[in-house]
């Protein structure tokens, strides 16, 4: 029986070309596929990128799109990084959740994972860009 293929969009410090243990974790246990972008806002949130949905179609967030193996465990991992409780959303600083995104270079569209930030950003930081990579280089 073939593995289930899951998509997943990272915009923060999981993003391609980021140096941390987990996001290394997360190039050697998923594909990367394609830059994408999600219809959102972005923010710096008390040390994190953060990205929140918006209906506002002029607001993109640029981000990566891996593809990994449902029962690799490899979401798992990654609410322990990003503190998302699946039995206790309410407390997680993040909630997973599917979402469209959209393929840059084609405009595909495609269901994928992405860690919607939990806590509110009145305090925070924007990001009008919509690319952390930018910012935090900046």
């Amino acid at each position: 029986m073939a593995a289930t293929k899951e998509l997943l969009f990272t915009y923060g410090t999981l993003r391609k070309g980021e140096s941390n243990p987990m996001q290394r974790y997360l190039e050697n246990n998923a594909e990367w596929i394609a830059k994408a972008t999600f219809q959102g806002k972005l923010y710096f949130a008390d040390g994190h990128p953060a990205a929140t949905p918006t209906t506002d179609e002029n607001s993109q967030i640029l981000g990566d799109l891996f593809e990994f193996d449902e029962s690799s465990g490899l979401l798992q991992e990654l609410d322990r990084y990003e503190a998302y409780r699946p039995a206790n959303p309410e407390k997680s600083l993040y909630l997973r959740k599917k979402r469209k995104v959209s393929l840059k270079e084609s405009n595909e569209i495609c269901d994928a994972w992405i860690y919607i930030y939990n806590r509110p950003v009145d305090n925070a930081t924007p990001i009008p860009s919509g690319d952390y990579a930018q910012f935090s280089k900046g």
